[in-house]
């Protein structure tokens, strides 16, 4: 979601100012997310083109929401969709190496930070679009005033690293820095499928929201329908109510009927409501 070079981009060097206009071939991004008691399942979707009469290939930076797990990946060009493996650094490298110099697009994804992790896209056909498909599992921030808020970074910011050879990843988390706005859009498609409670809804800090209520969920979409990688995309919802709330979520039913696992999340209630504080037990019955 940051600026993207071409892999005869040298990263050692980086913290130089770059120009917009060399930061091919990021075409825009999408972000898809659909948020419930206290979890969101984000899906980010880019578009790569190559313009070029050569195969491309490209290396970029993608920040990642804290307390966030990367849980698929996957890539789609021309009527091909490949999905991505979990494996060891050193074996995942070979194999993407070895798929390079075999002629073939292959992607890497690589985790140098919990909030950092870097890709390389190799051998995108000379005027193709690629697209990539990363799914993203987080946890949501609890805010006092009794609002969930989801965090997503779009860009990362410059690092202060200290001396040289201070710190062994430094090569890895560098990152050039544009000189100028450059022309790569976001789009956001967020659906809350918690109870906002009437005349509530959700607002941003960051950004204009337009919002459409959908039966017991909302929609949430930019109000400019695309908007720079700048800043941090930053929804925040009223969930609390008069009382304490509790939901409960299944996952896993679809795949094995007779098995699933649940998340019961226990949601305080207002800030001005009139209850106390008290200690108390809480026993769970599970009728199997």
């Amino acid at each position: 979601m940051t600026t993207t070079m071409a892999h005869t981009t040298d990263r050692t060097s980086s913290g130089r100012l770059v120009s917009p206009a060399n930061a091919l071939p990021l075409l825009g991004t999408a972000l898809e997310a659909q948020a419930r008691g206290g979890l969101c399942r984000l899906i980010l979707r880019q578009r790569f083109h190559n313009p070029h009469e050569q195969p491309l290939g490209v290396t970029y930076a993608l920040p990642v929401p804290e307390d966030a797990s990367v849980s698929g990946f996957s890539f789609r060009v021309g009527d091909r969709t490949i999905v991505g493996e979990i494996d060891r650094r050193a074996s995942a490298r070979e194999r993407f190496e070895n798929a390079i110099l075999e002629g073939r697009t292959a992607a890497l994804l690589d985790e140098e930070r919990s909030t950092v992790f870097s890709q390389e896209i190799g051998n995108i056909p000379p005027g193709a679009d690629l697209d990539v498909e990363i799914e993203i599992d987080l946890l949501l921030r609890w805010l006092e005033e009794g609002q969930w808020e989801l965090r997503i970074p779009t860009t990362l910011a410059p690092r202060y690293l200290g001396a040289e050879g201070r710190v062994p990843d430094a090569n890895a988390i560098r990152q050039d820095i544009a000189d100028g706005p450059t022309a790569v859009r976001a789009s956001l498609a967020l659906q809350i499928l918690d109870s906002l409670g009437a005349g509530r809804g959700p607002s941003s800090p960051a950004h204009r929201l337009t919002t459409v209520a959908q039966g017991e969920s909302v929609s949430v979409s930019f109000a400019d329908e695309a908007v720079p990688l700048d800043r941090d995309v930053v929804v925040r919802w009223p969930a609390a109510q008069p009382q304490v709330g509790a939901q409960l979520t299944l996952a896993g039913k679809d795949t094995v009927p007779s098995r699933a696992f649940g998340l019961l999340t226990l949601v305080p209630p207002e800030p001005s409501a009139a209850a106390w504080p008290v200690a108390r037990d809480l026993v769970l019955l599970l009728d199997t």
